[in-house]
């Protein structure tokens, strides 16, 4: 029987994580991205970098 939370763990370290965003912007277009450190990202674009 496979034990699933190791599973779990061993995938984890070998798979970074990434998260899609959609984003409205000011005219209410959508913006969508992709990134691995969604804190940072959205710091960047809140000082439009």
């Amino acid at each position: 029987m496979l034990n699933q939370g190791l599973f779990k763990n061993s995938f984890r370290h070998l798979s970074p994580m990434y998260f899609l965003y959609i984003l409205q912007c000011q005219d209410k277009s959508l913006y969508t991205g992709i990134t691995n450190n969604l804190e940072r990202r959205f710091l960047e674009h809140k000082n439009k970098k």
